[in-house]
């Protein structure tokens, strides 16, 4: 996964489920919804958030939590690499 301006990218489905703790099924069925929104946009090994702030109106209050979560473990990951190299 990164983060970039226009929205958060996933290298695949299954990285997807496994950041978000949720069965594929149900993320191919959320997806579909999100992507007849034009909030996400998936494909065979990506799914990218277009309308991230659109997309935060939609869920739960969790969101804002999933998402700094998952910023922290993507700096971790970074910080981790470069402490190896």
């Amino acid at each position: 996964m990164s983060t970039e301006p226009d929205g958060l990218h996933f290298r695949s489905l299954m990285s997807f489920c496994r950041t978000t703790g949720v069965q594929r099924v149900t993320v191919t069925e959320a997806l579909s919804v999100l992507q007849e929104k034009k909030l996400v946009e998936s494909g065979y090994g990506k799914v990218k958030v277009l309308k991230t702030k659109a997309l935060e109106k939609l869920s739960c209050h969790c969101f804002q939590s999933a998402k700094e979560a998952i910023e922290e473990y993507v700096h971790d990951i970074k910080a981790y690499k470069r402490s190896m190299a």
